[in-house]
């Protein structure tokens, strides 16, 4: 605080603050039962040179969930933390008119938002492989793959290598608490995003992923054939590409260049 003070005095700026708040990820954020939380959001509110504009939380533990009732759970927590939070602050005089909540599990899961004012979901925009699995959507509904081909088919061992390594995936280990041997994503089939069956992508160099078969591979793979991965994270696989390919069906509609 008072280095912003300090710069926004300096610059003759304003800055509007929100402050983060711990409602269990332990990662970062102020824990709410230390009075040196309101405190904090106290001094921020009483500087001459920063706006006190809210409170905002990630409940990033709802990634430990493996079903949609444990990250309602999570999710129930992260509202009544920040709602409580804010009640305090408001009671000690403190205007809070931001009350900020995302994870996509929790959001996706949550049935009452009452006193939260915004919402932050990120991962939702695609969903992934990651939240299929832990309920927070169909695996039909994930809207990000990437599209990769066959190199080489070696049926004797039961492998493909494909060219989408991990810097087309990530290696995200992704939802191993469900799945110890997800691998590094779900192979469907280009055409109707249908998982195929026991093929898995069991692991990523920088440019190639080898996918195992847990069954003989027949005539369909060979070289120059079309999969279908869905990544474990989709918010770092998007990341690794400078152009996305917005398709409608079979139908490319649009480029989106982030």
């Amino acid at each position: 605080v008072a280095a912003l003070e300090a710069f926004a005095a300096a610059q003759g700026l304003r800055f509007e603050i929100l402050l983060e708040v711990d409602c269990g990820h332990h990662r970062t954020g102020v824990d709410t039962a230390d009075p040196a939380a309101v405190q904090l959001a106290g001094s921020i509110h009483a500087s001459p040179h920063l706006d006190f504009a809210g409170i905002l939380t990630h409940a990033g533990q709802s990634y430990r969930c493996g079903s949609r009732a444990g990250a309602d759970e999570v999710a129930r927590r992260e509202r009544d933390v920040m709602v409580a939070f804010a009640g305090r602050l408001r009671a000690a005089g403190i205007p809070v008119g931001e009350v900020s909540i995302g994870s996509t599990p929790t959001v996706t899961a949550a049935e009452d938002l009452a006193g939260v004012t915004e919402v932050r979901p990120g991962n939702y925009l695609f969903f992934d492989a990651f939240q299929a699995a832990i309920g927070s959507c169909r695996l039909d509904e994930v809207a990000f793959s990437v599209l990769a081909t066959v190199l080489g088919a070696y049926p004797e061992r039961r492998e493909l290598v494909v060219n989408a390594g991990a810097l087309a995936l990530s290696k995200d280990p992704g939802p191993i608490h469900v799945d110890p041997s997800c691998g590094f994503g779900v192979v469907v089939d280009p055409g109707d995003q249908h998982p195929i069956a026991g093929l898995r992508v069991v692991s990523l160099s920088q440019e190639h992923g080898v996918l195992h078969s847990d069954r003989p591979l027949g005539h369909r793979w060979q070289p120059g054939t079309r999969v279908r991965i869905l990544p474990n994270h989709s918010c770092l696989a998007a990341a690794c590409f400078d152009r996305l390919h917005v398709a409608r069906g079979n139908e490319i509609i649009d480029e989106w260049r982030p």
